[in-house]
């Protein structure tokens, strides 16, 4: 990803911004690629300081950063402008917050290798966004989107149920990995396999991400 510039602000500021939003929602008809291709994404703040510092072209690890930006905005799409821009005059009142908040962002989404990541951060920032959890909270499951080894295995929370035999170990591994499950201390193993829980975190995870 390029530096040198102020991606975290810009990130904030795509927020309650209606030509990110708007480019972003084009994602689903057209596609990033023809959308980075035609110039149209450079409407997007972040977006459009990466094409103009790759001057000649935007430059493969750059695109890549790109694709999540627009995935991650895409989910905001589903929020209420008034409720975007409410968040932002928030964070505008609080301008070490705000950067904290975008820088946080940035490095998550320059370093998920998950198309599907990005989008679970968005789910995890529209939570903080309507108040559902508190800060901290909110960086413990970016944690564990990051930690987590895919996005699909997140998807093993909503069919845990208490029947460990349905999750594969390699996906009990992989939430363990994130905070999101713990081998259960009554029972640890069930009929040779690890017996996982859900932790607080990882009940967040089911009910907000999910």
């Amino acid at each position: 990803m390029s530096s040198e510039t102020d991606l975290p602000g810009e990130l904030i500021g795509s927020i309650v911004n209606p030509s990110a939003i708007d480019a972003a929602t084009s994602l689903a008809e057209v596609g990033i690629d023809a959308l980075l291709d035609d110039g149209l994404l450079r409407d997007v703040p972040i977006v459009g300081t990466l094409v103009s510092l790759g001057r000649a072209g935007i430059a493969l690890r750059d695109r890549i950063f790109a694709k999540k930006v627009a995935r991650f905005l895409l989910q905001l799409c589903e929020v209420p402008e008034e409720e975007r821009r409410r968040f932002h005059d928030e964070l505008n009142r609080n301008p070490k917050r705000s950067r904290a908040l975008g820088e946080t962002l940035i490095v998550l989404l320059d370093r998920i290798d998950d198309f599907e990541k990005a989008q679970l951060l968005a789910k995890a920032f529209v939570a903080l966004l309507r108040n559902k959890i508190v800060e901290a909270d909110f960086h413990r499951l970016c944690r564990a989107i990051d930690r987590v080894v895919l996005a699909a295995d997140m998807r093993g929370l909503a069919d845990w149920a208490g029947a460990v035999e349905k999750i594969p170990q390699e996906v009990g591994a992989s939430l363990s990995a994130a905070g999101l499950v713990e081998l259960n201390s009554d029972t640890p193993y069930v009929g040779g396999a690890r017996d996982y829980r859900k932790t607080r975190i990882g009940d967040f995870a089911e009910s907000l991400l999910l």
